[in-house]
């Protein structure tokens, strides 16, 4: 019997003759992936099998779970659909699902060849599709479950500051933290435009900004998106087929499935187009999702207050430079980049 030996790094020889057996396969259908953090993957031309990698996984695949169940009724909407749970020992310690196979390709895999026009055009193509599960009515029992908790951060730093920025009663505290940042890396630099970003009117129209994304209504997001997540028909056409791993599904801000933080190094090379970018995104979703805004450059402010806090956090002597540039020198670039933003508000 010839099949891939990579399966066994999921199951075992047994166990593996009584998965291909339980559901009518061959074994030289069934291959075998490794990429997810927290689940393993078998899969043939039709179906996924997704399996938790330890006991931390259980929990992750359950909502993954939860997400097809929710999406289910929406024809419209290009995921897996859940096709069942399966609970059977002989299998898996671990109960599993298995869902429908998309057809396509991740957008990873072209991502060494796109030009700007492509990147342009799948972001385009995405942003047609997100708000069609933002605007999925949940039933109060699948909100409580997913909903974001909104807790009072009581010490603001680094890692919380985001938390506590899409709180509307801590707008105005996260950005006091942040301009405390600024005045020291500011400082530090001499930098010229230290005082403009650290004046109490620019805390103001910050606010004024900033407030208005925290109010955004919570709803029904992916929480993960990125270049292995988004399956596309070919790089002609940028076309998505579909958008899997829904594991960090909840209920929490619209502004969580446009971060260009979860994705991987590659899509830093374009960061000098990601305000046009996330402008374009924003027009688009806005429009369909019928929802007014008064300024774009919060987002743009939002996106780029969180990425400077991202290279602070991260020691200097592991930091990757995404910016094309060193620790300080990336630094520096969101200094001057925070500049041209509030020149614009």
């Amino acid at each position: 019997m010839e099949y891939d030996n990579s399966v066994l790094g999921v199951l075992n020889y047994r166990q593996f003759e009584k998965f291909y057996e339980r559901f009518n396969l061959l074994p030289d259908q069934i291959r075998a992936n490794f990429d997810g953090w927290r689940k393993l993957v078998l899969y043939t031309e039709e179906l996924v099998f997704m399996f938790p990698r330890d006991p931390t996984g259980i929990e992750w695949l359950e909502k993954e779970a939860l997400a097809y169940e929710i999406m289910d009724v929406y024809d419209d909407l290009p995921v897996p659909k859940l096709i069942e749970r399966v609970s059977d020992k002989e299998i898996s310690y671990y109960d599993f699902l298995v869902v429908s196979r998309i057809k396509g390709s991740a957008y990873a895999r072209f991502e060494e060849d796109v030009n700007l026009q492509d990147v342009r055009k799948m972001f385009h193509n995405l942003t047609q599709i997100i708000p069609l599960w933002h605007e999925i009515v949940l039933k109060e029992d699948q909100i409580e479950m997913l909903r974001e908790p909104t807790k009072i951060v009581k010490n603001i730093g680094l890692d919380n500051w985001q938390q506590a920025v899409l709180n509307t009663e801590q707008v105005e505290n996260a950005l006091l933290y942040l301009q405390g940042v600024l005045e020291y890396w500011g400082k530090r630099f001499d930098f010229l435009s230290t005082d403009l970003l650290t004046s109490k009117d620019m805390l103001l129209k910050w606010s004024r900004c900033l407030s208005e994304i925290a109010s955004l209504k919570p709803v029904f997001i992916h929480g993960d998106i990125h270049e292995d997540q988004i399956l596309l028909e070919s790089k002609e056409t940028m076309i998505i087929t579909g958008i899997i791993d829904w594991e960090t599904v909840k209920v929490a801000n619209p502004i969580w499935d446009f971060d260009f933080g979860e994705w991987g190094l590659k899509i830093w090379e374009w960061r000098e187009f990601f305000s046009e970018f996330r402008r374009e995104m924003w027009e688009i979703y806005l429009s369909k999702r019928k929802i007014d805004l008064e300024s774009f450059e919060g987002l743009d402010l939002f996106y780029s207050m969180s990425e400077l806090l991202w290279v602070l956090r991260t020691p200097e002597e592991v930091y990757f430079p995404i910016t094309g540039l060193d620790y300080e020198g990336s630094i520096q670039y969101y200094l001057e980049k925070l500049v041209k933003i509030s020149e614009k508000i």
